[in-house]
């Protein structure tokens, strides 16, 4: 489904989730209505050069995620940095990013919008190899009514 030139919608919110959202915008479903919660959680290794990928993979492809809350840690030694992707990880996609990659927190109070068939990223680069971090996204489930 098209969305905006920047891939986010503008939506008009219920959280109550009783009475479908309204998309505004080309090509934007005529109403999504929120359909439950979830707190997505994972964790993944630095490899040898210090990136850390971490797939939380996508949202139905008839549905979306609207992310409202995310948190990461890591117990690298070395300071690392952290960008968020919707779509591939490609310059193009980012929406959010940290200079620290640990113990921060984003809230998105518009909600961060994740399309059906694409998914969310997290790219640490600047890690200790062998490391861990961890990384929580606190989402809303939608689906096009």
């Amino acid at each position: 489904m098209p969305v905006g030139n920047d891939g986010r919608i503008p939506v008009d919110v219920d959280p109550s989730g009783a009475r479908p959202v309204v998309l505004f915008g080309s090509g934007a479903p005529s109403a999504v209505q929120v359909i439950g919660w979830d707190m997505l959680r994972r964790s993944v290794v630095f490899d040898a050069a210090g990136v850390a990928t971490l797939d939380f993979g996508s949202p139905p492809f008839d549905g979306w995620w609207m992310v409202e809350r995310t948190w990461m840690r890591s117990d690298s030694a070395l300071a690392s940095s952290l960008t968020v992707y919707v779509g591939e990880a490609d310059n193009a996609n980012g929406v959010d990013e940290t200079g620290s990659g640990n113990g921060d927190v984003s809230e998105y109070p518009r909600g961060l919008y994740v399309a059906g068939g694409s998914p969310l990223l997290f790219v640490w680069t600047g890690g200790t190899a062998g490391a861990r971090v961890w990384a929580t996204a606190q989402v809303a489930l939608m689906r096009v009514v």
